[in-house]
């Protein structure tokens, strides 16, 4: 068998600690010996200029690189950026398209998917018949066909690159802890989950709440503190966990609220890792959400998410048994996804040359 091509990974790796990073970690493991890094991470200090623009001169800086390494022989793995990033992609096209013999690019945001964006049409034109896609879900990879023409892609979710914890589902079945994981902000739906638990409360449901993540708002670090404060006996703030933190976060949370109108929003790894530990996850149908939770009833349009997510607690606080099957569907959905993205991670690693 011929020597397969170097993979240079121009990539986003931690800091920061985000779904995107942890994903291109797993993937550098999975493409083994091939992989050839240029990492972009985020330093501090910061110095004079914001991490947005710091972030697309390590990207240009990086590309440079690696071309110079390649000189049109191999291939390159890299990461579109959204919105307004894309023009700096732009700018990289070209290097791309004479510098390698294949681009392979890795879809993490929704996006340009959901409606067409110029910018990365014009992108995909400039990268011509090299480019090849790596999306998260057989959805994103027809919205990419329908909006962008015929490309050659895969799709592979994030399951393929989280370990499966030891999974110990409680005999018990009771209901006792709602979870929020994620940046602590409102377009991640952080005062949509406050108002589940106030409704529940006032239903006479005492269900703890844990709240884990970054808050760097200071308003929304204020509601947050008030709302621990009006029962602090039932309700935490955990900060940013990690690590076996965030072990013992799935460990002690029963149900986890994902409100988020991320306009970016995909398929986010804490789903996955949420249901790996036989947690259900209630989420809104923004981004492949409806598709990652594989025909479960848990994805809920935004706007009727309190109502519904609070009347579905109820049933499920009332009733055990119910509970104790959700929880059997998380485990076996995560499962089901993992054993067919890493059968499609298998294929790409193995046949791509």
């Amino acid at each position: 068998m011929p020597n397969k091509a170097p993979i240079h990974m121009i990539v986003p790796v931690p800091p920061p600690i985000n779904g995107m990073t942890l994903v291109t970690d797993a993937v550098v493991v999975a493409t083994g010996a091939r992989a050839q890094i240029y990492a972009i991470k985020n330093t501090r200090p910061t110095g004079l200029l914001p991490w947005r623009v710091r972030r697309h001169l390590l990207f240009t800086r990086e590309t440079f690189k690696a071309a110079l390494r390649s000189r049109g022989k191999d291939i390159a793995y890299f990461v579109p950026s959204a919105s307004s990033g894309l023009i700096f992609n732009l700018l990289l096209a070209p290097l791309l398209r004479m510098a390698f013999k294949q681009v392979w690019l890795h879809h993490h945001v929704s996006r340009y998917f959901r409606q067409r964006d110029w910018r990365l049409s014009f992108f995909l034109r400039i990268l011509g018949t090299k480019v090849s896609h790596i999306t998260l879900s057989d959805e994103m990879s027809a919205d990419l066909h329908r909006l962008y023409g015929s490309f050659e892609s895969i799709s592979i979710n994030n399951a393929a690159f989280l370990s499966a914890p030891p999974l110990h589902l409680s005999d018990e079945g009771e209901l006792k802890t709602i979870g929020f994981i994620g940046n602590v902000s409102e377009e991640k739906g952080i005062f949509k989950f406050i108002e589940v638990v106030e409704k529940l409360n006032g239903l006479g449901i005492a269900a703890k709440a844990l709240v884990a993540g970054p808050c760097d708002t200071p308003d929304v670090r204020q509601e947050v503190t008030a709302f621990v404060e009006r029962s602090p006996t039932t309700r935490r703030y955990l900060g940013l966990v990690s690590g076996d933190a965030k072990a013992k976060f799935f460990r002690d949370t029963d149900i986890v609220l994902f409100p988020s109108s991320y306009a970016n929003e995909a398929q986010p790894m804490v789903i996955f890792e949420a249901l790996a530990n036989g947690v259900p996850v209630l989420a809104t149908t923004v981004g492949y959400i409806a598709e990652q939770l594989m025909g479960n009833p848990w994805s809920i349009q935004r706007e009727s998410y309190v109502a519904k997510v609070t009347e579905q607690i109820k049933v499920w606080a009332e009733d055990a048994d119910s509970f104790k099957e959700s929880r059997r569907k998380a485990a076996a959905t995560f499962a089901s996804k993992k054993k067919l993205s890493e059968e499609q991670l298998k294929d790409w690693v193995t046949n791509r040359t």
